[in-house]
């Protein structure tokens, strides 16, 4: 006999994924940033080859750091919740939790890629994350907070 024979209800959710959006300053600064070290491990590598490869050590397992912290950086409105998802970091944000939506452009680490970011606001904490299309976003949260709440 299938689930509907005992009486479970099949519920569709729909989840909403926004990606974060990405700042082309701060792109440039990371790639900077790691580039350096590149350029001169090379420059170095012909007088002192074993220096040279213990520099390049250091770009790449930042590339690794900044990889895993931060691919992919999306944000999934469940049905009774927010996933943020930073690399291998993930945040559940309960929408009856949730005592305000706002626009920052705040400069305290986040799970975001962006300066145009929201600010979700708990009872003893805020998130700051930059959802690629925020004007729907909030809008979009905003519903799912009222439905969660009301």
């Amino acid at each position: 006999m299938g689930a509907m024979g005992y009486g479970f209800k099949r519920i569709l959710v729909m989840n909403q994924t926004y990606p974060s959006k990405v700042d082309i300053w701060l792109v440039t600064v990371l790639t900077v940033a790691l580039l350096l070290p590149i350029v001169l491990s090379l420059l170095a590598f012909w007088d002192n080859p074993r220096e040279a490869l213990i520099m390049l050590a250091t770009p790449a397992f930042t590339f690794c750091l900044c990889a895993l912290l931060l691919i992919p950086c999306t944000y999934t409105l469940r049905d009774d919740h927010i996933l943020i998802r930073s690399g291998i970091i993930r945040y559940r944000i309960v929408y009856k939790d949730i005592t305000s939506v706002e626009k920052s452009s705040s400069i305290w680490s986040a799970p975001a890629l962006s300066l145009q970011r929201v600010k979700i606001s708990l009872a003893h904490r805020f998130y700051l994350i930059s959802p690629k299309n925020r004007e729907d976003f909030i809008q979009t949260l905003q519903k799912h907070i009222s439905t969660a709440q009301g």
